[in-house]
């Protein structure tokens, strides 16, 4: 929109031609990002059943796209399951008519954007729309997106493609697996909730079992030393796993907690110590102890795990740790904080 309303009323520095060829790429690009995201939402038989061979009748494009994309993530840990379903995953097997509406409809308002800036810039009258179901195909081929004529029957999102799209999906879908390989969670959490709706920014989502948790991250290696950290700490923004108060990560005498608290959270840094339940808020130059969201059926902490007792997570808790650094709480809230000298 911003594009919208600062153009100028002739357009002296994009030709048409260049208008149309970003405006592929750019739906060829969000094509294939809604497609992965209904891959992330699927189950394990369910992304079976689109890798697949396709039938008669099915919309053209859908299954070969997701095929691609889970051809080039398939070296990649961005689907691997180690529970149940998570919330919003569909156990079904998909239904490729009712993805290819759902695709339609999220890939719209792009095309009316692009449409808008179109008629502003080149003064190209906008297509009439007689009904809701016409407004896609009509701002498909007034965007130059699809230019030879078919039958209504014919008709799918996949059919705006480029010819060279695939080369660029699968580059992106590399991309996104070396991104998921830092942060797995976050990425699977980002596909998700991507191109559905908007919503605030949240931690990561834990299990409610803290077994789960520490069964997941006991013994796993740190991706930049490549040892298993002795006190390993989860960052709550992204999910990394991080070295904390270990030598091994220092980069320029900045310890790695520190480090990455600066590059994800703009110097602010929620981390869970895995090995005993506790919360560590980094703040600049500060740092101090919030707390444990894991409690035990008499809501008491279980500090370092000394006692054996199952632990559950308290979302009471959760959604405070949560409400303060949304709000940027921390220095108002805590009372403890100690100087961190870069060593966390």
């Amino acid at each position: 929109m911003q594009f919208l309303l600062l153009a100028p009323p002739t357009p002296p520095y994009l030709d048409m031609q260049e208008f149309t060829c970003i405006v592929r790429a750019l739906y060829s690009l969000s094509y294939y990002q809604v497609v992965c995201q209904f891959i992330a939402n699927c189950s394990a038989s369910g992304r079976a059943a689109l890798a697949a061979a396709g039938r008669p009748g099915e919309p053209a494009g859908l299954r070969a796209a997701a095929k691609l994309l889970l051809g080039a993530l398939a070296g990649s840990d961005l689907f691997t399951e180690d529970g149940p379903p998570a919330a919003g995953q569909d156990p079904r097997l998909p239904d490729l008519a009712t993805m290819e509406k759902q695709l339609q409809e999220l890939l719209l308002p792009f095309l009316r954007i692009a449409a808008l800036l179109r008629h502003h810039l080149y003064g190209s009258e906008l297509p009439e729309v007689a009904t809701p179901r016409q407004e896609f195909v009509r701002l498909a081929y007034y965007l130059e997106l699809v230019t030879d004529g078919m039958e209504w029957s014919e008709w799918s999102a996949g059919r705006a493609l480029p010819p060279d799209s695939a080369v660029a999906a699968r580059a992106w879908a590399r991309q996104l697996g070396s991104a998921a390989a830092r942060g797995q969670l976050a990425v699977r959490r980002l596909l998700r909730s991507m191109a559905v709706e908007w919503c605030q920014p949240a931690l990561l989502a834990l299990p409610r079992d803290y077994d789960r948790l520490f069964t997941y991250y006991h013994e796993r290696v740190c991706l930049q030393c490549g040892a298993v950290p002795k006190e390993a700490s989860v960052c709550l923004l992204c999910g990394t796993l991080v070295c904390l108060k270990q030598p091994c990560c220092r980069q320029h005498q900045v310890a790695e907690a520190v480090q990455h608290a600066m590059e994800c959270g703009g110097g602010t840094g929620i981390f869970l110590v895995v090995t005993s339940t506790y919360i560590i808020v980094i703040r600049g130059r500060r740092a101090c102890l919030w707390g444990s969201l894991y409690l035990d059926d008499y809501d008491e902490e279980d500090r370092d795990l000394k006692r054996g007792k199952p632990l559950y997570l308290s979302q009471d808790r959760l959604e405070l740790l949560q409400a303060q650094w949304l709000a940027h709480r921390f220095d108002h809230t805590k009372r403890t904080w100690v100087w961190h000298r870069d060593s966390l």
